[in-house]
């Protein structure tokens, strides 16, 4: 099993120093990350390692039907939603949770 990578861009809401984190995505990205739960990613920020993380769940989920809780603790922001269409993100999303490891 491949060790992965996932790229973020900043450490948004300092989430991932947590023992768990999530990420919101692209629906497209579906397809990839369902077939990869249990994998080990190598976590960078602005392509700098950062940490390493198992992906412990994959969900698609319309982004206006999601609890607000969520998107604020993902992004750090009251009102998520420019930062997310930035992303391609505007309906359909895909959200992952990651366990940090060691």
């Amino acid at each position: 099993m491949a060790t992965e990578t996932i790229n973020f861009d900043e450490n948004w809401n300092n989430k991932l120093d947590n023992k768990y984190f999530t990420s919101l995505r692209a629906a497209q990205t579906f397809v990839r990350y369902k077939d990869l739960i249990g994998n080990k990613f190598n976590v960078s920020i602005d392509n700098t390692p950062y940490c390493k993380a198992k992906l412990m769940y994959v969900r698609e989920g319309n982004l206006y039907n999601l609890p607000r809780e969520l998107t604020i603790l993902d992004t750090g922001l009251m009102n998520p939603h420019p930062l997310l269409k930035k992303y391609g993100i505007v309906d359909i999303c895909v959200i992952l949770l990651f366990e940090r490891l060691k």
